[in-house]
Parts: C-alpha cells; sequence; structure tokens
C-alpha cells in the first residue's frame, strides 16, 4: 500500500511501468557484453596489419581456424607434420582457444586465440627468415630494425589495445589484445 501500491492503482500508470521494466530488460538482453573498437587497417602482407585485421576477426567471432581444439597439442602435431618450425606459444594467465597453420605466399604462418578472462589474446606466428628475404610476410624497416636490435616493438594503436612483437630465436611472435602495454607484457614473460 506504499508509494508502489498507489502508482499500481491507476490502469495507465501500472502499464506506463509494465512498459518501462519490459523496456529495460530488452535493453539489457541486447547490450553486447563488451563494445567492439575496430582496429582495422590495410589489408596487405604487412604482419602488423595482418595481426590487427585477423583480431577484429576473433572479436567478430569469424576468425575459422582450421584447428578446432582446446587442446594445443592438437596443433603441435599439425605443426611438427609441416616441419615448419612453428610452435605453439605459451602465456601466463591464459587458456588456448584454437588455433591454425597455413601457407601465407608460400610463407608457412601460425595462428593463435587464448583468452584471459574471457578477453581475447591473438598472437600471428610467421618465420624471421621469411620477413627478411623480402618476400611476405612483410614488416614495416622501422619496426623489423627495432625487433632485431632489442627482440621487442611495442604499438598501442588504440587506447588500451596493445601491440607486441617479441623475436625468439628466428621466430616472430605478433601479439594484441585490448589491453595495457604492461598486462600484455606480464603474459608474454
Amino acid at each position: 500500500s506504499g508509494i508502489l501500491g498507489r502508482f499500481t492503482r491507476r490502469p495507465v500508470r501500472a502499464a506506463m511501468l509494465a512498459f518501462g521494466v519490459v523496456g529495460i530488460v530488452l535493453l539489457i538482453m541486447m547490450m553486447p557484453s563488451r563494445s567492439h573498437r575496430s582496429h582495422a587497417q590495410p589489408n596487405d602482407a604487412n604482419i602488423v596489419h595482418q595481426t590487427y585485421n585477423n583480431f577484429d576477426k576473433v572479436l567478430n567471432k569469424s576468425f575459422v581456424p582450421n584447428v578446432k581444439s582446446d587442446d594445443p597439442s592438437t596443433l603441435t602435431t599439425a605443426l611438427a607434420k609441416c616441419r615448419c618450425n612453428l610452435h605453439v606459444p605459451t602465456l601466463k594467465q591464459c587458456k588456448y582457444v584454437n588455433g591454425m597453420h597455413s601457407l601465407y605466399n608460400n610463407d608457412h604462418i601460425a595462428e593463435f586465440v587464448f583468452t584471459r578472462n574471457n578477453d581475447p589474446v591473438y598472437i600471428y606466428e610467421a618465420k624471421l627468415q621469411d620477413v627478411l628475404n623480402g618476400g611476405k610476410p612483410r614488416i614495416d624497416p622501422n619496426i623489423l630494425n627495432e625487433l632485431l636490435q632489442t627482440g621487442w616493438y611495442f604499438e598501442n594503436h588504440l587506447p588500451d589495445c596493445s601491440l607486441i612483437l617479441k623475436l625468439v630465436d628466428s621466430t616472430i611472435y605478433c601479439t594484441v589484445a585490448d589491453m595495457s602495454k604492461d598486462q600484455l607484457l606480464a603474459l608474454l614473460q
């Protein structure tokens, strides 16, 4: 018999309240769990551009791996068969989701999707020799120079979106996620 009781005694007010509640529930149901910002780059052979574009596919749920397994050993077996010397990386505090191996202009590449607290982390892996031979996949000469000198390259394309290139032996790991540089770096070390 309080305020709500007095409000609902009149049919028009009760109907307005009901429609309002239904409207709010529908809005909540239709809201995405996380807003998606585009990371789109030119569609060329540059591995940094490809990493951003493929990360967008992961976020849009249009990334289609050819090894659909959450067991990384499945992809490890596939990579061993092709003798491409690519390996499934390990990330701290992350769960492997899926991945794929493919040829891009006759160069072997591998792609991996991990999650950390339901946030995707995408890795594009290529052999350094393929990049140095001037073929495709390509990389900006300034980025390549920094990578060869320090073993690392960092970039923030958007706020709270970090891209890190890491050189391990003869392999380039190009990793991107919607998190700060420090958060992503902690996963890679």
